[in-house]
């Protein structure tokens, strides 16, 4: 690879009169003419967005970006990886105050045992998902040539567990939620709590749907070492559904949550209680994923394949 960086105008006009082998420069920079005339009116050079030129080791095919390319190519991993890095230290510090605050009765329950999963399988996924940036999958002139040629098993391997810890995940936290709704619904007369429970599993049942299709769609292009550009529609689909149950689930447990403060009321207890800040935490929960659903953001950089 040969690559030239010019630091003003008056280097790039140098340049331009005197072109050198080892530079290619993209036809929408430089016109013809003026590359071929010496004299021709300076051109506004911005050195910030100047173009680059990667070489195959096959053919020497040039590869033209530019540095807008390669610095938003580096941004995004530093925003991903302190996302991840942040999930990371909030799950294992959830995890630690559930294990250590539970009553050793709750242990037993199965809705503590799907939180402390859902909790680890998080701590695991977030791990692999930041090692992708230090491993060969984001290595530039792998990104941008779409050369995996130096990707080995092992990398293969891991990000399939993944994908494949990422759909776990969904299904231990679904599962969890289904339970928990059938917990907070028991003095529901039995009509609506088996229409309502019903319901919850087919939007449960939707959202683990989405995420086994791009599962299993994505690790195959991992193992064909193809692009999964074309899978776009579907990750979005995917979190659509994903937020929309979060926001069903959550609606449930603060209608549920607001029924109980209206007959509390109606008892005469008025007084600020755990109630209340349960109530509304579980607004905070149905209004901010519903507020991401509503208006959901593209990433700025495309990755090989969606994790």
């Amino acid at each position: 690879m040969s690559v030239t960086l010019l630091q003003d105008s008056s280097s790039f006009s140098s340049l331009i009169a005197t072109p050198s082998p080892s530079v290619t420069y993209l036809s929408s920079t430089i016109p013809v003419a003026m590359a071929a005339s010496p004299t021709a009116p300076a051109v506004a050079f911005d050195p910030f967005t100047q173009p680059l030129t990667l070489l195959t080791p096959n053919s020497g095919a040039p590869i033209q970006l530019t540095l807008t390319d390669l610095n938003a190519y580096t941004l995004y991993a530093i925003k991903i990886t302190i996302n991840l890095g942040a999930q990371l230290g909030a799950c294992a510090l959830l995890l630690a105050v559930l294990l250590l605050l539970t009553p050793a009765p709750k242990r037993r329950s199965p809705i503590f045992a799907l939180n402390a999963l859902s909790l680890a399988l998080n701590i695991i996924r977030t791990t692999i998902n930041a090692a992708y940036y230090t491993s060969p999958w984001y290595d530039a002139y792998t990104y941008f040539a779409q050369d995996y040629s130096r990707i080995r098993t092992g990398d293969v391997a891991t990000q399939v567990a993944s994908a494949t810890t990422t759909l776990l995940l969904q299904v231990a936290i679904e599962t969890s939620l289904l339970f928990q709704v059938r917990v907070v619904c028991v003095t529901t007369p039995r009509l609506q709590r088996t229409l309502l429970l019903l319901g919850c599993g087919v939007v449960a049942a939707m959202a683990v749907g989405f995420r086994a299709a791009l599962t299993v769609l994505n690790c195959a292009a991992v193992v064909r070492m193809q692009s999964s550009a074309g899978l776009q529609w579907l990750a979005s689909a995917t979190n659509v559904v994903n937020a929309s149950s979060i926001c069903v689930f959550s609606a449930v447990f603060a209608g549920k949550l607001w029924m109980g403060i209206r007959a509390r009321k109606r008892l005469g207890l008025r007084k600020w209680g755990p109630m209340q800040v349960v109530f509304i935490m579980g607004c905070q929960t149905l209004v901010v994923p519903g507020t991401f659903n509503l208006f959901p953001s593209s990433p700025s950089l495309t990755t090989p394949f969606f994790r």
